[in-house]
């Protein structure tokens, strides 16, 4: 059974791509895909999915509602 990356691997990855090789979000979204990175779900690497998961600076999923302390 192929070992699935966890988020933070996903994140650290689309991040090193973005931050060395200076790739768009549509050729990040390219690049997992044909490294075969696998998403959550299923499915392919879509660019706002990368944009959303590169723009959460704690590498955890966002959630759809506010924590409250």
């Amino acid at each position: 059974m192929p070992v699935t990356p966890t988020e933070t691997e996903q994140a650290g990855r689309a991040r090193q791509l973005r931050n060395e090789e200076e790739l768009s979000f549509r050729d990040i979204a390219a690049a997992l895909d044909a490294e075969g990175l696998p998403l959550k779900h299923g499915g392919r690497w879509r660019p706002e999915t990368v944009r959303r998961m590169l723009a959460n600076a704690t590498d955890r999923p966002p959630t759809l509602r506010k924590r409250t302390a």
